[in-house]
């Protein structure tokens, strides 16, 4: 079926990684694009994600069917880069932010 796209990453469908495409609406592909940190790099329709780059919140729980399904804002934020640039919107200190302000 398909590789995974990111950088340092050779996790394969074949293998059991189940993966996922760019999403087609534009701010949020962004994030995705930058988060990923490969430099004027543009995917194509079959470009994927593996499981991997995603946190376990990130994915609908308790699914009868047992398919792991990504949640509709769902943005990777784990990726294996030397010295990486900041990422954007990451959820868990957007998390942290909502919890301690009074």
């Amino acid at each position: 079926m398909g590789a995974c796209s990111a950088i340092n990453c050779k996790n394969r469908s074949e293998a059991g990684y189940q993966t996922f495409r760019f999403p087609k609406e534009g701010e949020r592909r962004k994030k995705w694009l930058i988060n990923c940190r490969r430099n004027k790099w543009i995917p194509s329709s079959n470009s994927r994600l593996c499981e991997i780059h995603f946190e376990s919140f990130q994915f609908e729980q308790h699914r009868q069917d047992g398919i792991k399904k990504l949640k509709a804002n769902a943005i990777p934020i784990l990726f294996n880069v030397p010295n990486p640039p900041k990422m954007i919107n990451n959820i868990k200190q957007k998390w942290f932010s909502i919890i301690f302000v009074f």
